[in-house]
């Protein structure tokens, strides 16, 4: 996938960019992406055109470029450092190591990927250098939701979203390497994210979106509600919720359209009404802070499968 094919063009980057060509960058930058499969290859994007010596852009070929991909380069540092979330003592060196000059180039780069999954502590611990941070000193966060984030974090960060992309630029960035018959399946459920796309024509198929399948066409009577609920672990719980959502949205359009989902979306649809659909969708805002703010799995699963089932139950088809 040609993922700088995708960036270039969205204004998210074209106002980093223009900040790098002006010399006007901000210290710190908030890197937006409802696409959590792909957040870090995006993240990188934006560390390349930070470091690369390549006015506005970057050249995606020279050795900072490289390097930055393998995530080897000395003066750019990418957290956590271990595990999947970043922590107090993530914070604490990325502190530390921040009054340091840099090694090789100009300047030096922190990068804070799944920063939605910070503690609240890990993120109180970064507000000082996040406002204040030292000379040539730069640090991105990318997140795939704002829910998570704390108001003094966001106020500290210049935000910079990245949007859905058309099925045209996905198509194209995926042209290379797979025939146009298997893009136009993939498309069909990306719902104009890239990594979904990719996922499709990998051939990877989540436990998650599993679950969140039998959940919406299986699930009808508060017994099974706990029997869904048990499939739900810690690993999957943000992806069936993430999962829910999506083929609740393919479904809806496939409800009005008659297209724009899979067998998958028409069943959903078939089973369940509008109504019942967006009351899920309304709902699900609320299981996602509880996700984001360490929120008892157990308890997040039983909510996603109840609401579910009051849905179907108040608004049936």
């Amino acid at each position: 996938m040609d993922a700088y094919k995708l960036i270039k063009g969205t204004s998210a980057y074209k106002v980093f960019s223009g900040d790098k060509a002006r010399g006007t960058l901000s210290h710190a930058y908030l890197i937006e992406s409802e696409d959590p499969e792909t957040l870090e290859l995006y993240a990188k994007i934006f560390a390349k055109t930070l470091m690369c010596e390549s006015r506005g852009g970057c050249c995606n070929a020279c050795r900072t470029c490289r390097l930055i991909d393998k995530k080897e380069l000395i003066d750019v540092r990418f957290y956590p450092a271990d595990g999947d979330k970043i922590t107090v003592k993530d914070v604490d060196e990325l502190v530390a190591k921040s009054g340091i000059k840099p090694v090789e180039a100009d300047k030096k780069l922190f990068v804070l990927l799944n920063a939605q999954d910070m503690t609240p502590q890990a993120q109180n611990k970064l507000l000082k250098t996040l406002e204040e941070p030292p000379a040539n000193t730069y640090i991105i966060l990318a997140a795939s939701s704002l829910n998570g984030l704390l108001n003094t974090v966001l106020s500290r960060v210049k935000t910079l979203t990245i949007p859905p992309f058309s099925d045209e630029l996905l198509s194209a960035a995926f042209a290379d390497e797979y025939s146009k018959e298997d893009i136009s399946r993939a498309l069909r459920t990306a719902a104009g994210r890239a990594g979904e796309v990719l996922k499709e024509l990998s051939g990877e198929r989540s436990d998650a979106e599993d679950v969140a399948y039998q959940i919406l066409t299986e699930l009808n009577s508060s017994k099974e509600a706990y029997i869904y609920a048990a499939k739900i672990n810690k690993e999957i719980a943000l992806k069936t919720v993430t999962a829910v959502k999506k083929l609740l949205l393919s479904s809806l359009k496939y409800l009005e359209t008659g297209k724009g989902g899979d067998e998958k979306a028409a069943k959903v649809s078939g089973l369940m009404s509008k109504n019942a659909m967006l009351f899920v969708l309304n709902g699900i805002g609320n299981i996602e802070k509880a996700i984001y703010f360490n929120g008892n799995v157990n308890a997040v699963a039983d909510k996603l499968c109840f609401l579910t089932l009051e849905g179907k139950h108040k608004w049936q088809k």
